[in-house]
């Protein structure tokens, strides 16, 4: 029985989730343990086409097929990049030309800690998680190597979210960039207008120990804590900035009048201070922290810091109320979850 291209598809997919090689057996078959990754949708769009026995190196459309949906599935990477790949690959039977493409792909979205700040800003644009990455100069200025674990836990952070919402590829990513004074506001904040997160002078201790004050006072959720919680509180600002299904807050107010939080106007889109106070007493119920009740955009930073929090969905671990969680994702469609893809 000949090999399938099914089976050479697999085992891309494992080549990209997994970071090892996947090589042919004696009888041209990828090697027996060929798990799935995250490439739930690939093989319903190149299904079951069996190889002949013979080479096919003139048949160029399975590759054409597989390239545009790496192009699909991973829009951080350059597509001169990909072509490239493909062109090298060209003169191999197309079960080797399936596993260069994914090595190629592999080694251009993985994230490997780098050893210097410039290692971590390159791989930041390299992979798409940030736009830029701009430092201030000055007194102001975070030395290199506070600076480079910050990035680096930035990266970490957007790779484990990218691998568990990858829908998140779709998503034009923020500029990173560093405040030129050192104040006494957050260690970090987002801009609407420049669509970028601020990093002020502070080493990642600081930022832990920040954190880790404010939840311990019941002032941020403790569902979403350390450094990688303040980043990901940071990128769900970022999140309603560029990207919703529809306008997220008109379908907040709407989701928490019908479950008990009376505004005192009809207005679909309360002022701060309104929203503020009708919250206020329900907070605690919904499983979030105070500074929530701040306003909106504070509120919806927070839940959705802790919707993609690591734990968020694993048994056990608290989940925030039924109607919150239906408002995250009709409001917020590419935080589907990876682990509903099919696995065929």
């Amino acid at each position: 029985m000949e090999p399938k291209l099914q089976d050479f598809v697999r085992a891309a997919r494992r080549s990209i989730a997994e970071g090892v090689d996947v090589n042919l057996d004696s009888s041209g078959r990828p090697r027996a343990d060929t798990r799935v990754g995250i490439w739930g949708r690939l093989v319903n769009r190149i299904r079951n086409r069996v190889f002949p026995g013979r080479r096919q190196t003139e048949n160029l459309w399975v590759l054409r097929k597989l390239e545009a949906t790496i192009r699909s599935e991973h829009p951080e990477i350059p597509a001169r990049r990909l072509h490239s790949a493909y062109r090298r690959a060209a003169v191999l039977p197309v079960p080797e030309r399936i596993l260069a493409m994914a090595r190629t792909v592999r080694d251009a979205s993985t994230y490997k800690p780098g050893r210097s700040l410039e290692d971590e800003v390159n791989q930041a644009i390299r992979l798409g998680y940030a736009s830029d990455v701009v430092r201030a100069s000055g007194e102001g200025a975070i030395a290199d190597q506070d600076f480079r674990e910050i990035v680096g836990k930035f990266n970490e952070t957007m790779t484990d979210l990218h691998r568990r919402f990858p829908g998140l590829r779709r998503v034009p990513p923020p500029a990173l960039l560093q405040r030129a004074a050192k104040d006494k506001l957050a260690f970090a904040l987002y801009s609407r207008k420049k669509r970028a997160i601020y990093f002020r002078k502070a080493s990642g201790n600081e930022w832990e120990d920040a954190l880790a004050r404010g939840i311990a006072i019941g002032w941020m959720t403790r569902k979403a804590p350390g450094l990688a919680g303040g980043i990901a509180h940071e990128y769900g600002h970022h999140l309603s900035e560029v990207e919703t299904h529809r306008p997220w807050y008109p379908a907040l107010v709407e989701v928490l009048k019908r479950n008990g939080v009376v505004f005192a106007t009809a207005s679909p889109e309360p002022d701060s201070a309104e929203f503020s106070k009708a919250v206020k007493g329900h907070l605690a119920k919904m499983g979030v922290g105070t500074y929530a009740g701040v306003n909106p955009r504070e509120f919806q930073a927070e839940v959705l810091a802790w919707y993609m929090s690591p734990d968020y969905g694993r048994p056990g671990e608290a989940k925030m109320p039924d109607y919150l969680e239906s408002w995250v994702r009709e409001s917020f469609p590419f935080l589907e979850r990876a682990g509903r893809d099919a696995d065929s």
